[in-house]
């Protein structure tokens, strides 16, 4: 080849951004300075992300430079396969999305909201001060739904979203469409935090919704559940079920109803919020997850008698300090769905039920099938509540190859009945065969 040639070809390649012919990156920037009139480039910013989530384009990223952005937005726009669009700030830049005074709206509105669009990331973004008091609608951080599908949400700040006593959401993902689910979400490395939820939770995955993954979240100081997997709600005409999902390596704490006026009872507040909670999903894996200082740390279950949380496996995960049930499973009365095929195995439990409801580490309710809790470490605090089970409708059930350990006086209840030596309740139910009752520390 000529020397001129190889010059020319050198020349081409390098007025591409990823080989022979290709196109460069688009790039968008938007500023607090801007002019939406403009190009939207670094040098001629637009001014709002509304803007640029109407007009950016398959392939590119939205630098969002630091600043406060006062505003609503709602994604109009998709990437393609291979060619995502990023929404990100620009660099180390602060930028607050901040919903103080916005709406009223109507149904559930979210500073953020990604309807039946795809192929985007958003990341790097502080979302917050979204009320309404008059619980007139549904204030949400991020809201995906419809057909939404291929989106990540990484790296965002959620929080000081508060309705009064109807339903708020940090990040909450409805699957709608009885056609085509939600699927390919990710929600990851986010912290969602310090917001009035009233009757809905800090994050949530709803309705016909399937191939997701919650991980490595922070979700603290909320007023309601931390992380939520539901079926069964009327969200979706079918496949009302969220499914086939991931929730690991996240860290839940302090989620709690004290003060929360949707669940104000006339003898006090229930203290009732799950820090994981599966309410009628199935085919999850739940794992290495650290839930602590919430009123339950995991629940396993379906508020809907026609419906079940199926398929569930909780593994490796520490769930320590609650106010009210370390794990429960089944329907929290005759009136609900079940549990079946729940494997939990290999967690550590401890120190649950600190406000000595009775309910213990362990709390099987009404309608646990085919499941098992294998090989896990059970300590309990100075009640010595390691199992609770008030129901004798549950069957098909392995128990077996557990530590079980309390310094006060232990007790497993099974079936109604209630044993208050290891011998007796491993004779009297036949289970933990394999199981032992010693202190984990000298094992």
């Amino acid at each position: 080849m000529l020397p001129s040639a190889i010059a020319l070809l050198c020349c081409a390649a390098s007025a591409t951004s990823g080989g022979f012919g290709q196109q460069p990156a688009r790039q968008y920037a938007v500023a607090p300075s801007g002019n939406d009139a403009g190009p939207g480039t670094l040098a001629r910013p637009w001014r709002t992300i509304q803007k640029a989530a109407d007009a950016a384009t398959p392939g590119s990223t939205v630098q969002i430079r630091g600043g406060t952005y006062h505003e609503r937005v709602v994604v109009h726009v998709s990437g393609a396969p291979g060619a995502p669009i990023t929404f990100r700030n620009y660099g180390s830049e602060h930028v607050l999305l901040d919903g103080v005074g916005l709406g009223p709206f109507t149904g559930i509105a979210g500073l953020l909201t990604i309807d039946s669009r795809s192929y985007l990331s958003v990341r790097g973004l502080e979302l917050a001060h979204f009320h309404d008091d008059a619980d007139a609608f549904v204030p949400a951080g991020v809201f995906v739904t419809g057909t939404a599908h291929d989106i990540a949400l990484t790296g965002l700040d959620v929080h000081d979203i508060r309705t009064h006593a109807a339903d708020a959401h940090g990040i909450a993902v409805y699957g709608t469409s009885g056609v085509a689910p939600i699927h390919d979400v990710t929600i990851d490395g986010n912290a969602v935090h310090d917001n009035k939820l009233g009757s809905s939770e800090s994050v949530v995955v709803n309705g016909n919704v399937r191939g997701w993954r919650i991980t490595r979240n922070h979700v603290y100081r909320n007023d309601n559940i931390g992380i939520d997997a539901i079926g069964f709600e009327g969200k979706a005409p079918r496949d009302d079920q969220a499914r086939d999902g991931v929730i690991a390596d996240n860290l839940v704490t302090d989620i709690d109803t004290i003060g929360n006026p949707a669940y104000e009872e006339d003898d006090g507040n229930c203290r009732c919020a799950d820090a994981i909670y599966i309410d009628g999903g199935k085919d999850i894996v739940i794992e290495r997850n650290t839930l602590l200082r919430s009123n339950i740390a995991l629940e396993i279950a379906s508020e809907h008698p026609e419906g079940s949380a199926a398929n569930i496996l909780a593994r490796d995960n520490l769930l320590a300090d609650s106010t009210s049930i370390g794990l429960a499973m089944g329907g929290y009365d005759r009136e609900r769905g079940s549990t079946v095929n729940a494997r939990v195995i290999h967690n550590t439990l401890r120190n649950n039920d600190t406000l000595h409801t009775g309910s213990g580490e362990i709390l099987l309710q009404f309608r646990v099938f085919d499941s098992q809790i294998i090989d896990n470490v059970v300590v309990a605090g100075d009640q010595g509540i390691l199992m609770a089970n008030p129901y004798t409708e549950n069957a098909g059930n392995v128990v077996d190859g557990n530590d079980w350990w309390t310094t006060a006086a232990p007790s497993w209840q099974w079936k109604t009945i209630t044993y208050h030596s290891f011998a007796a309740y491993r004779r009297g139910t036949g289970n933990d065969a394999h199981g032992a009752f010693a202190d984990p520390r000298r094992r």
